[in-house]
């Protein structure tokens, strides 16, 4: 090993320089020579060497920062010493670099032995110039003394060799077991090198070193080398050669001291051995694992380092800080940190996170743990990779706040438990459907909560979660099953439970997700109740038809008896009787057709309040029900059947009264509301809410039920029909009703009609018609001949010419033979139901292209179109609903010719 370090004389001794000497333990250290010039030359020819062929490493700066450039020796402060250092295709050790060999091997075998040359010349001089006087009286007593000499010579541990000319003269005993000699002959007259392999470790030949360190002993340059020397059984082993010369009165022999250090040398070898597995472990472990200096540096870096920075470990090593690698935002606390942690202070965190800066500039989130090496200001930190994790965490913090929005979001109700049963999750949903609060719910047990029955049987069965954990499958309950809120309300519930399983396929809980059915199942009844009355209409339709063809057979013999009969008193007596009844038979047809799809309202703008006024005082005269209105409708009409509406408000005062046949109260309220997008049946717009509140003995939850449905009463003389028709009649208009009843308080049924922004025409005043003026032709079409005969008379007293016809050719025919002849018809009645015919609408197409002044009315007793409601959307003039009367003739007359009577 070799520590060199020389100071020019002109150069002041820094307290720098001086704590780098002491910490490195250098071996020489000249401050001023007065005798160094022949050495000072050659030194400056070897700094001149090195120079050319050496590279500086770095971080050796401020100790060279001195150094001029004009390649003069005594303007420099040169530092040479040998550690540790690896050259390309040499296996050499070299730490603490100020000066780095190049690549050529030659020249660092070149630049080595110009150093142990130097080496020589110093140690010479350091002899001659400080221990000259020394030497002096150590000889005069070594003769003074010889027995004293000869006493540490033989009891030695090293072996000494005495010399002359370069060949042994003497030897001590150590020397004999040493070298495996049998006597002190076997050694004598012979040169070292012949105790030595032929070549030495560096590759220069014993026999040549052995002459060079022998002839600059003789010079009077003590020497100390490491030496591999042979026994002379050929076994090789380690020394460590001291050459001292001695004089001995007129002569100088050479004195050589060898410490035999082959075991000293086998330990630094296991060292190294160890030194590189570690450095095997080190560079391979899978944690990223660096070296830090006292003032940062990364003097050690490992491969798993390399690539967590991207950067290598050339580009770190000994040229790069560790805090140049550390996040800004984490900077000023790792560095308060890592200058406590060299303090002695104990409270400092040794595994903390923070983010490094690679290469790329990216940043990694790390997991540091960092501790100092005992003994030393060194401090190793290994560092772990927990980007991927942080990335994770978020990731599934995210997904958490992903499902929590879900949950919160759906409009199902989600409730999870665990294995046992207990609630560990709820939404909010599921809160607002069961009416509780999370504070209550949550770990509470499932079926504290949540009991489920079934409606069907009218018992509790078991709930999702004890079904999932019997079945270990997903469940589905279905929609007739009912729970009950916290606060008493039963609920239809539509639910499935699905299991939660862990990696191992164990059960690690249950969720349930639910839905409030409620208003669903509501609907449905509603739904099924508006079947019914769909499959009654079918029949109600077909007999209405037929009754209403019948009933205008009837109304009209009657009305032409009555002209027949004018003036006498009995049989115009009878006559109105008879048609009175007739009257009665038409609300029963007319409550028939409310069924079928014939029942199309014919619609106009009205007042709600004059309806109900006109409908109720008629029924509740005489009764011992007291009527209460309150009217809050402003300017609101509806736009409707008057005759349907007329017969809702009718059934609904009939049913109040019927529930409070020992009298009562009943209210009647109205006012406009407006419906949004959520509610189960109607569509959002405004409406007139009327409310009919009576105060009878309420209605049962099971006739509740069927309430709407046809047939069904619970009144002694009721025929079941009047709800039912107001139920259909209400749909029909696009409204809905509904009721709500306290048995012992009474009902309220409350109906929504569509509000219209339609103004109400003028009322009609209906004149004294009479007989038109001068002569009209009318075209009648009817299927029923009864009909078309007596309304051929009843329209011939009004003074019309009457053509008849029974089917659309007919018509057709006989229209034309008019128009052939130069004639016209002035008005055309056609039946809208000719069965086997072309209809009525195509008819009427026809006879308005023949003649576009013709007037057209379609009759009918039974529509399963809108034609009625809206007949001048089809081209009609009027209508004429059948059973019609002389005043219902006499009001579309009145209609068509007005000011012609």
């Amino acid at each position: 090993m070799y520590r060199f370090v020389i100071i020019a004389p002109e150069i002041e001794m820094t307290r720098d320089i001086q704590v780098f000497i002491q910490e490195k333990q250098l071996d020489f250290c000249f401050c001023s020579c007065d005798d160094l010039e022949q050495e000072l030359r050659e030194l400056n020819n070897l700094f001149l060497v090195i120079s050319e062929k050496c590279i500086i490493a770095p971080g050796t700066e401020q100790i060279l920062k001195k150094i001029k450039q004009n390649n003069q020796l005594n303007s420099h402060i040169v530092f040479l010493y040998r550690d540790k250092l690896s050259v390309p295709g040499i296996v050499t050790e070299f730490s603490d670099i100020i000066i780095k060999f190049k690549d050529d091997s030659f020249v660092e075998k070149q630049i080595l032995q110009q150093m142990q040359c130097f080496h020589d010349y110093i140690s010479n001089l350091k002899e001659k110039s400080s221990n000259r006087e020394e030497n002096k009286h150590e000889n005069t007593f070594l003769k003074e003394n010889p027995l004293l000499f000869r006493a540490v010579y033989n009891s030695a541990y090293d072996a000494i060799f005495l010399m002359q000319k370069g060949r042994f003269i003497d030897c001590n005993p150590k020397t004999l077991q040493l070298f495996e000699l049998d006597d002190r002959q076997m050694i004598i007259d012979k040169s070292p090198y012949e105790f030595s392999p032929e070549f030495q470790p560096d590759g220069v030949k014993s026999q040549e070193k052995t002459f060079y360190y022998l002839r600059k002993a003789e010079q009077g340059y003590p020497q100390s080398f490491y030496w591999i020397h042979k026994t002379a059984k050929g076994r090789n082993f380690h020394t460590q050669v001291t050459l001292t010369p001695v004089n001995l009165g007129s002569q100088q022999i050479i004195m050589a001291v060898v410490r035999d250090i082959t075991e000293l040398i086998k330990e630094k070898e296991k060292l190294k051995a160890q030194e590189k597995e570690y450095r095997l472990v080190f560079d391979n472990s899978g944690a990223a694992t660096v070296i830090l200096e006292e003032d940062g540096t990364i003097s050690l870096a490992n491969k798993t380092f390399e690539r967590l920075s991207g950067y290598s470990k050339s580009e770190v090593e000994n040229k790069m800080t560790w805090m140049e690698m550390i996040s800004p935002e984490y900077l000023p606390v790792m560095e308060k940190r890592h200058k406590a942690r060299r303090s002695g202070h104990k409270d400092i965190p040794s595994r903390y996170e923070f983010d490094l800066v690679c290469k790329d500039r990216t940043l990694s989130n790390i997991l540091l743990e960092v501790k100092l090496i005992p003994g030393t200001m060194q401090s190793v930190a290994s560092l772990i990779d927990i980007t991927k994790l942080k990335n994770t965490q978020k990731e599934l913090a995210a997904s958490r706040e992903n499902l929590r929005i879900t949950l919160e979001s759906i409009g199902d109700g989600v409730i999870a438990t665990d294995a046992a049963g207990k609630i560990i999750n709820i939404n909010n949903e599921a809160l607002k459907i069961l009416e509780l609060e999370r504070k209550i719910a949550l770990h509470k047990p499932f079926e504290k909560i949540f009991s489920v029955y079934d409606v069907l049987k009218g018992k509790k069965i078991a709930s999702p979660y004890e079904q999932v954990m019997d079945s270990r499958d997903i469940v589905r309950m279905s929609s007739h099953t009912v729970t009950y809120t916290s606060s008493g309300r039963k609920i239809y519930l539509s639910s499935n439970g699905a299991p939660i399983l862990d990696k191992n396929n164990q059960i690690k809980g249950v969720v349930v997700v639910f839905r409030d059915v409620t208003e669903k199942i509501i609907l449905q009844k509603e739904v099924q109740k508006t079947e019914q009355l769909k499959s009654i209409g079918i029949l109600a339709g077909g007999i209405a038809h037929d009754f209403n063809n019948i009933l205008t057979a009837i109304v009209g013999t009657i009305n032409l008896l009555q002209l027949e009969c004018e003036g006498l008193s009995e049989p115009s007596s009878l006559l109105k009787q008879a048609e009175s009844s007739a009257d009665r038979a038409k609300q029963l047809a007319n409550q028939l057709l409310t069924f079928s799809k014939g029942g199309t309202p014919i619609k106009e703008v009205t007042s709600v309040q004059e309806i109900i006024s006109q409908s109720t005082d008629f029924i509740l005269h005489g009764s011992g029900v007291e009527l209460e209105t309150h009217f809050d409708i402003q300017d609101s009409h509806i736009f409707v059947d008057k005759d349907q509406i007329y017969q809702v408000f009718s059934n609904l005062a009939i049913n109040a009264m019927q529930a409070m046949p020992q009298g009562g109260k009943l209210i009647i309220k109205a006012k406009p509301v407006q419906i949004g997008q959520d509610h189960p049946t109607l569509e959002s717009g405004k409406y007139l809410k009327i409310d009919y509140m009576d105060n009878g003995p309420g209605i049962s939850q099971e006739a509740g039920e069927k309430i709407f449905s046809p047939y069904y009463t619970t009144k002694e003389r009721g025929h079941g029909l009047g709800l039912a028709i107001v139920h259909s009649i209400i749909d029909k208009h696009r409204g809905s009703i509904t009721f709500a009843s306290q048995l012992g308080k009474g009902t309220v049924f409350t109906v929504h009609l569509p509000v219209t922004s339609r103004k109400p025409q003028s009322e009609f005043s209906r004149k004294d018609f009479g007989k038109l003026k001068g002569e009209k032709s009318l075209l009648l079409l009817d299927d029923e001949a009864l009909i078309r005969k007596l309304s051929g008379k009843i329209f011939n007293y009004f003074g019309f010419k009457v053509s008849l016809a029974r089917n659309s050719q007919e018509v057709l025919e006989i229209f034309g033979e008019k128009l052939k002849q130069n004639e016209k018809f002035d008005l055309v009645i056609l039946d809208l139901t000719l069965p086997g015919s072309e209809s009525s609408v195509k008819i009427n197409k026809n006879l308005k292209e023949m003649d576009s002044e013709v007037k057209t009315i379609i009759s009918s007793g039974y529509s399963n179109s809108s034609l009625m409601a809206d007949y001048r959307k089809y081209g009609f003039d009027g209508i004429l609903r059948k059973p019609y009367k002389m005043d219902d003739i006499t009001e579309m007359l009145s209609g068509m010719f007005g000011g012609e009577s």
